[in-house]
């Protein structure tokens, strides 16, 4: 005997429920595969953050040579690749910070050493049953911004007399040489000042105070207590301006 009518539809909507169980299930496990991936690759993110901190700490005193330096660079350099490619972590074929634009590459190392974001602050979407639509992967932004006011802190400690003028800037330093520097009340008083030789920040305080001493306008130079970070250069009286010379960018680079 045939089915009957209410017999075939209901064995069409057993097997439609069925197979739409089967997809919830597929989008579960491939969910969590997706969200496991990804927490490995942050995982591995987070240890090259940490070590590049230690890194950075350990490069900080007058007691490290320019060679041992140069090796704490190289290293940082490594880390730095590992950090981008854990940000260009793949699964199946698309990759897992993106955003919504799996198909691109999310961080991408420019000529001039900045690393790019190409992808989205989107997520990519899908249903684990009939009401719920859950993400299954995370942006780039949201994912890596996290850990960067932290790690950014850490690796630039507050400057001090003792700082070493190579620890400036990140630790890259800056290239020594000539400033000059003008007071004027009036009469202006203008010194260019070698700075070449100087190793620590209590040196360019003193090699700069040196240089006006005994003159109608004095100089004194101490750290910038608004930010901790930079110089604070005052005259006796009126105002102080600070240039670069010929072939040189230290004043821009102070």
């Amino acid at each position: 005997a045939s089915e009957s009518p209410g017999a075939a539809l209901r064995t069409i909507i057993l097997q439609s429920t069925f197979e739409r169980q089967q997809q919830y299930q597929s989008n579960i496990n491939t969910s969590l595969s997706m969200l496991t991936m990804s927490e490995t690759s942050l995982g591995s993110v987070s240890d090259a953050l940490n070590a590049a901190k230690a890194i950075s700490l350990s490069g900080v005193g007058s007691t490290v040579t320019d060679a041992e330096r140069v090796a704490l660079a190289d290293q940082i350099a490594s880390l730095r690749t590992q950090v981008i490619n854990a940000g260009n972590t793949t699964f199946r074929g698309q990759y897992l910070f993106s955003g919504s634009q799996t198909n691109v590459a999310p961080f991408e190392e420019g000529t001039d050493g900045l690393v790019v974001y190409r992808g989205d602050d989107h997520q990519i979407q899908s249903y684990i049953n009939k009401q719920t639509l859950l993400p299954n992967n995370f942006d780039g932004i949201s994912a890596f911004a996290a850990s960067t006011p932290e790690f950014g802190s850490d690796i630039n400690p507050a400057l001090s007399l003792q700082t070493r003028i190579s620890d400036l800037n990140g630790g890259r330093g800056v290239k020594l040489g000539s400033i000059s520097v003008t007071l004027d009340n009036g009469t202006p008083q203008t010194q260019t000042v070698d700075l070449s030789g100087v190793e620590t920040v209590q040196d360019l305080k003193t090699v700069l105070e040196n240089a006006f001493a005994g003159g109608p306008l004095t100089l004194t130079v101490d750290i910038d207590p608004a930010s901790a970070s930079g110089l604070r250069l005052t005259p006796s009286a009126g105002t102080v301006a600070v240039s670069n010379v010929i072939g040189s960018s230290l004043a821009t680079d102070l």
